[in-house]
């Protein structure tokens, strides 16, 4: 594995990534919603599609770290513009499974947002975009989060009780947090599916 850094320029969250998800110019999708689309959902989560998308993008700065023995692959993506700032990360988080097999072990493909800018009317839009209820809400003192796990095809989704995310094949867990204060916007997505399994298990 190769151990590197590149220094890009990258367009701002609000600013010339060009997304297109079916909106007309009239109604253009909040900033945050079009970021999340292009990369998280667009990608399906996926480190490689990530990558692509991020090192053809103009401008900002990209640090890929790659797997070691204690650490798995890790992509992170930083732009600022002004006072405002977005930052990008895929990696993988590894299920270990369990004993008896039931349950195999497994690297879940994991894409996370934190944005600065607070585009509240973006996070929203991704909240209406899942189309299911919250499958968990905590209201907490320094922030308010939403989970929401489902499964999908052919464009239509169905929620699924949350602790179904990590014994179900195919479900998809999103993580939508608003902070209280000055803390960024998080949204983080993320996919269980047995095609992630690493070889040999």
């Amino acid at each position: 594995m190769r151990n590197w850094t590149r220094a890009l320029s990258i367009s701002a969250i609000s600013g010339a990534v060009a997304v297109s998800v079916g909106a007309s110019a009239q109604t253009a999708d909040p900033p945050l919603l079009s970021f999340f689309t292009r990369f998280c959902v667009d990608t399906r989560g996926d480190e490689e599609a990530i990558e692509k998308l991020v090192l053809e993008a103009p401008g900002g700065e990209v640090t890929i770290t790659p797997e070691t023995d204690t650490s798995p692959r890790h992509l992170r993506w930083e732009k600022t513009t002004g006072a405002d700032k977005i930052v990008l990360t895929a990696s993988s988080v590894h299920f270990q499974g369990e004993s008896n097999k039931r349950f195999t072990a497994r690297d879940i493909p994991v894409c996370q947002i934190f944005d600065y800018s607070h585009d509240v009317a973006g996070a929203d839009a991704i909240r209406k975009w899942v189309g299911v209820p919250p499958s968990k809400m905590n209201a907490g003192r320094f922030d308010i989060t939403y989970d929401y796990t489902y499964q999908e095809a052919a464009g239509v989704r169905w929620g699924m009780r949350f602790e179904k995310f990590y014994y179900t094949d195919d479900v998809w867990w999103l993580r939508v947090t608003y902070p209280s204060g000055s803390g960024a916007i998080f949204v983080e997505l993320s996919h269980n599916n047995e095609k992630t399994m690493p070889a040999g298990n």
